[in-house]
């Protein structure tokens, strides 16, 4: 999330000084930091012991991931 941060902080200061900022590019590395941070938590997440890890999925999404890898 450093990265993140450091990309908020900066689009930020340029709004505030009224100065220009390639803000597709800007978003494109903002976007990349946050989709990395997102894909970690999750598969850090997925890998905690028994009694820690996150809650099993419900209804339509158990039912899909059942049909498709078993019970």
């Amino acid at each position: 999330m450093t990265g993140a941060n450091a990309i908020l902080e900066r689009i930020d200061k340029t709004r505030k000084e009224k100065a220009d900022l390639d803000m597709k590019a800007t978003l494109k590395e903002l976007s990349f930091h946050i989709g990395g941070h997102i894909l970690h938590t999750l598969f850090w997440g997925n890998l905690a012991p028994p009694g820690k890890s996150p809650p099993r999925p419900e209804k339509i999404l158990a039912a899909a991931i059942d049909k498709e890898f078993g019970a």
